[in-house]
């Protein structure tokens, strides 16, 4: 998934899209053109924030 179609599908926006890449909490995979991320790493680390009580 693209960086734009991961913040369509957590519906979050830029900002909150950075703050969790530098946090750790989601990490892209570097690729030219772009940050990537598989559907399944991202399902995992968006459950975990809310299992934390983050959003």
């Amino acid at each position: 998934m693209t960086r734009q179609e991961v913040k369509a599908y957590l519906k979050i926006s830029e900002s909150t899209y950075k703050r969790k890449v530098k946090d750790g909490t989601l990490r892209p995979i570097k690729m030219p053109g772009g940050d990537r991320f598989y559907k399944h790493e991202l399902l995992a680390a968006f459950n975990e924030s809310h299992r934390r009580g983050r959003t």
